[in-house]
């Protein structure tokens, strides 16, 4: 409300100033304040005024209301604490009757029970009190007697102890002598090292330094023309390098034969039945597609079809090596390639390429059940103990 009220009184000082400044110079920042302006201005003045009166008026009478409810539950308090008093009296006085009856029955039933007590100590507890009392004077003298013996032991004990003590401490005393002295010494050691350098420093300021000059002059210019060397010889192997990376000359070699190798792996499948296309590309990736068929890979295939891709591969590359080089090698080995890799029509086709081959053909194989016509010689070993051996 208060601030309502403060804001009341700042919009009556606007509308004032703005009813007594139309059509005229402000005094403050020198703008012509037109009527129009100070109309509208005292038009909003005067709807926030009554806004607020009312927010005000509203205000007064919520706290008109609490204060009614606060009035009437400060009555409603008082009389409850009215209430809670007498009903606290009476309370007290049932309670005071109440503990006045307990504390005489109270009363009466521990003077039974000391009569009864009285009875049974001149009976009983008497004679047992006389022997408990001596039994305690003689464990007493018993443990006088000890305690006077534990005392002269530790007497004893703390003259050896003492004795001892003198003799460790008297150690120390010396080794912290000895100690005193080390440390002296090498305070007089570092302070002649101090010395010394200080003497050094003093003559290397007063040396002649012209032929070290020269010396360290001549090993700069000997590094440097060291430098020279290994940075042309880096530029070189920066070169070198980047040649032979996989994107390098290998790439552009590998790129030109590519298609060739390609063409001899097809030509060589073509003649063993194969009906797939290989094809490898400059990473030696192989893309491997059928008509009708989706792409596969090399490990999709069986047994026999991988053994016809193997063969295929190492006759491509013998023949680029052949049409590289101009020579072909006199010998090939073939280890098991007739025995479980490759079915009946596998063999039939490796056999007819071996029959255009004129070198070296050795077939090594663990079977016996091939066409012996098909070779021009026979070579067989068998295991006698440890050791292989020709049979004939």
């Amino acid at each position: 409300m208060l601030s309502n009220k403060k804001e009341i009184d700042q919009l009556k000082t606007n509308k004032k100033f703005f009813e007594e400044n139309g059509d005229c110079e402000c005094s403050t920042c020198k703008q012509t304040i037109s009527s129009e302006f100070a109309q509208n201005v005292i038009d909003m003045a005067d709807q926030r005024i009554e806004t607020l009166k009312a927010e005000t008026k509203t205000l007064a009478d919520a706290i008109r209301v609490a204060q009614d409810k606060a009035k009437a539950r400060k009555a409603y308090l008082a009389d409850r604490s009215t209430e809670r008093s007498g009903l606290e009296s009476t309370q007290r006085t049932a309670r005071s009757t109440f503990v006045s009856e307990q504390a005489s029955n109270r009363q009466s039933i521990v003077r039974k029970q000391q009569e009864e007590m009285n009875k049974f100590v001149d009976d009983v507890q008497n004679p047992a009190i006389r022997l408990l009392t001596e039994t305690q004077s003689k464990a007493r003298a018993d443990i006088v007697a000890q305690h006077a013996e534990i005392n002269a032991n530790i007497t004893k004990a703390d003259a050896s102890a003492r004795e001892e003590l003198t003799a460790n401490i008297g150690k120390d005393k010396a080794d912290l002598a000895t100690v005193v002295a080390q440390e002296d010494a090498l305070h007089k050691t570092i302070a002649t090292i101090v010395s010394d350098i200080a003497d050094v420093e003093a003559k290397a300021a007063t040396e002649d330094r012209t032929e070290l000059i020269k010396n360290l002059t001549a090993e700069i210019k000997r590094v440097k023309s060291g430098l020279a060397v290994d940075l042309q010889t880096k530029h070189c192997r920066g070169i070198v390098s980047t040649l032979l990376k996989d994107d390098g000359v290998k790439s552009m070699i590998v790129k030109q034969y590519i298609p060739m190798i390609n063409k001899y792996i097809n030509d060589y499948l073509k003649t063993m039945n194969a009906n797939y296309n290989f094809v490898l590309d400059e990473e030696f990736n192989e893309t491997i597609k059928s008509r009708g068929r989706d792409d596969f890979s090399y490990t999709s295939f069986s047994q026999g079809e991988r053994c016809r891709i193997d063969l295929a591969l190492l006759f491509s590359f013998r023949d680029l090596v052949s049409a590289r080089t101009g020579s072909m090698t006199n010998l090939l080995v073939l280890d098991e390639v007739f025995d479980s890799a490759a079915d009946t029509d596998g063999v039939d086709s490796i056999n007819q390429i071996l029959s255009t081959i004129d070198d070296n053909v050795f077939i090594i194989s663990h079977s016996e059940k091939h066409e012996q016509s098909m070779f021009d010689k026979h070579i067989r070993f068998g295991k006698k103990g440890n050791f292989t051996k020709e049979l004939k």
